[in-house]
Parts: structure tokens; C-alpha cells; sequence
């Protein structure tokens, strides 16, 4: 990271209106979400991450707390178990802007939700066609795991990823 880059992680309810809009802003430029209800569920995650150059939003990713319902429809299309007690995380709106692509930032945020989940188990989705986020997500020791399944949202299948309680909490190298 430059030194003016910055790597900022905060609970939904410390952020600022206009960070919670940016941020929601970038999720929605992803085109990967239901739009009905994202504000609120954007305000009920874990943690929100943001990678800042100077005043400049370059990418975002949050730890959230997936509801019982969304997480027991993909335990159900991935035929995986996500019991709370094992994965209480998901890791999601992982996204980064198009002009900022390919210089290793989706790690930075990936690495930020991870140390911030203490050595938690946690899961993640993405299409099976982003091979990025699937190489940044195994550097980080999730595993594909289950059945890729159809997404609501699009002609596209989707791949769960699930990375287990660790013994430790120190952080993952990011290099």
C-alpha cells in the first residue's frame, strides 16, 4: 500500500451518513446484490472496510451477520452446513473500483474482515466465474466447498467458500 492509502474498519453505527451511502453506492456498483433492503442490511453487518486514497473511496468489503433465512438457503443450494457455532461471519461486498483493479487491493480488505473475525469460521459467495476473488478468497484459506447453485440474481452459478475456526488470531500475511 502507498502511504497514502488506507485500510479503515468500523462498525456500521460509527460511520459517518455520507460513508454509509458511499459505501452502499459501491455495493450497488457491483451489481451483485439484492437492492431491496440494503441499507439495511449494510446497517445490521459486523463490520464495514473501506480502502481510502486520500479522499478517494477505492473499495470496500464487510464481515456481516447473514440472517438465518439467507444463510440456511445457502447451506440448502450448496448442501453445506453453515451452523452459526461454526461460521458465525460471511464475508461479502467485497469490491473494488474498475480503475483500481489489479493491484492487490481486494487482499487488503479481504485481510481486514479476516483479522477482524479473530480466528472466527466464516463463508463467502461469489459467482464461479470471478476467478479473482476465488484466488484472493483461497490465499486467505476459504475452500470451495458444496455445490455451485443458480443465483437469484442473474444466468450465473454461485460457489460457496468456507474458512474454518483458526487457533489463532494473529493476522494473515497479505504478500
Amino acid at each position: 500500500m502507498s502511504h497514502s492509502e488506507r485500510v479503515i474498519v468500523k462498525k456500521p453505527r460509527e460511520c459517518s451518513g455520507n460513508e454509509l451511502q458511499d459505501f452502499i453506492a459501491l455495493v450497488r456498483a457491483g451489481g451483485e446484490v439484492a437492492p431491496s433492503g440494503l441499507e439495511t442490511r449494510v446497517q445490521t453487518a459486523a463490520l464495514l472496510v473501506f480502502l481510502t486514497e486520500g479522499q478517494r473511496l477505492l473499495g470496500i468489503a464487510a464481515l456481516k451477520l447473514p440472517s438465518s433465512n439467507y444463510r440456511r438457503s445457502v447451506s440448502e443450494k450448496a448442501g453445506v452446513s453453515l451452523e452459526t457455532s461454526a461460521f458465525p461471519y460471511e464475508i461479502g461486498w467485497v469490491y473494488v473500483i474498475p480503475s483500481a483493479r489489479s493491484a492487490g487491493f481486494s487482499r487488503k480488505l479481504v485481510s481486514a474482515a479476516v483479522t477482524a473475525a479473530c480466528g472466527k469460521g466464516m463463508f463467502a459467495t461469489s459467482r464461479t466465474d470471478n476467478v479473482r476473488i476465488h484466488r484472493t478468497l483461497e490465499h486467505f484459506r476459504f475452500v470451495s466447498s458444496g455445490r455451485p447453485y443458480a443465483s437469484d440474481r442473474g444466468n450465473y452459478q454461485v460457489q460457496l467458500f468456507i474458512r474454518h475456526a483458526t487457533r489463532s488470531d494473529a493476522p494473515v500475511d497479505v504478500l
